[in-house]
C-alpha cells in the first residue's frame, strides 16, 4: 500500500513502508554482512573476557514501544545491537532485540555519553571528547526548502546530544561545587571535534569513495589541532593522527 504525505516544501509526495518493499530489509542484509567482515565480535568478547579493565563501548538506540532509551554495552555490543543502532524506521525495519523492536538512537541518545559518568564500574572522568557529524550551527538563515530541511534534520539529531552534554555539565558542576563523592565524580571538560559545515549535509547520503577519504583526511585534520592545544606529544602528533590505516 503507497501513502503520501507533505514534505517539507509543501508538496504531496509517495511515502513506502519498509514493511511493504525488500530495500530496507536487502540494505540491512548488506550492511550486516559489511560490519561481520570488518568488525571482529569474538575478539572483542574474547579482549572483555580477559582484560581487567576492558574498554567500555556504548552503542545507543530507542524502543518505539515505550519510548525509552536503549543502550548496550560491552557484551551487549553484537551485530544486531549495532543494526540496532542504525535502523532508521523511514528506511529500515525495527531490529528485534530479545523481542524488543529497536530504531535508531538518534531518536533517544545521539549517542549515550552520560554512561560515562553514571556507571558505576567506570573511574572519575576529567576530559570527554565528542566527534561531531553534525553541525551544531550554521552562519546564515535557512531560506530554500533544501536547506530548511536539512537544517531541520539537524537539530533534531542534535537534540539529544544536547541533552545528553547538559547533563554532564550540571553533574561536572555540582562535582566541583564538593557536591558528589570525589571517587566517583569529577570535573569534566568537554571537548568537540566538529565536521566543516560544507560537508555537513552531504555526509549523511554522498558515499563515494573519495569524498568518505576526505572525512577521514578532515578528522585527522581536527584531531591534530585538538592534540596540539592540548599540548600532548607536540612533536609526535602529526605522525601519529596521519598513520595510515591500512
Amino acid at each position: 500500500m503507497v501513502t503520501a504525505r507533505l514534505d517539507p516544501g509543501g508538496l504531496l509526495t509517495p511515502s513506502l513502508s519498509p514493511y511493504l518493499v525488500l530495500d530496507g530489509s536487502i540494505a540491512h542484509q548488506q550492511l550486516s554482512t559489511i560490519l561481520s567482515e570488518h568488525i571482529g565480535f569474538d575478539e572483542f568478547q574474547q579482549l572483555l573476557a580477559t582484560d581487567n579493565q576492558p574498554p567500555r563501548l556504548f552503542v545507543g538506540a530507542v524502543d518505539p514501544l515505550n519510548g525509552y532509551p536503549a543502550t548496550f554495552t560491552n557484551e551487549g555490543v553484537t551485530l544486531d545491537a549495532l543494526l540496532a543502532s542504525t535502523a532508521l524506521p523511514t528506511l529500515f525495519r525495527a531490529v528485534e532485540i530479545n523481542d524488543r523492536p529497536y530504531w535508531d538512537g538518534v531518536f533517544a541518545q545521539n549517542p549515550p555519553i552520560r554512561q560515562f559518568v553514571t556507571t558505576a564500574a567506570l573511574p572519575p572522568i576529567d576530559e570527554l571528547w565528542i566527534v561531531q557529524l553534525t553541525p551544531q550551527s550554521v552562519d546564515e538563515t535557512p531560506t530554500t526548502t533544501e536547506a530548511i530541511a536539512d537544517r531541520m534534520a539537524q537539530l533534531v539529531g542534535n537534540l539529544s546530544l544536547q541533552h545528553e552534554r547538559v547533563f554532564i555539565e550540571i553533574v561536572s558542576e555540582w562535582a566541583a561545587n564538593g557536591y558528589l563523592p570525589e571517587d566517583r565524580f569529577a570535573t569534566t571538560t568537554i571537548r568537540t571535534i566538529a565536521l566543516p559545515q560544507d560537508k555537513a549535509a552531504a555526509s549523511t547520503v554522498d558515499r563515494r569513495r573519495s569524498f568518505v577519504e576526505s572525512l577521514f583526511a578532515d578528522g585527522r585534520t581536527e584531531a591534530i589541532h585538538l592534540l596540539e592545544q592540548l599540548e600532548i606529544y607536540p612533536h609526535a602528533v602529526e605522525t601519529w593522527c596521519l598513520k595510515r590505516v591500512e
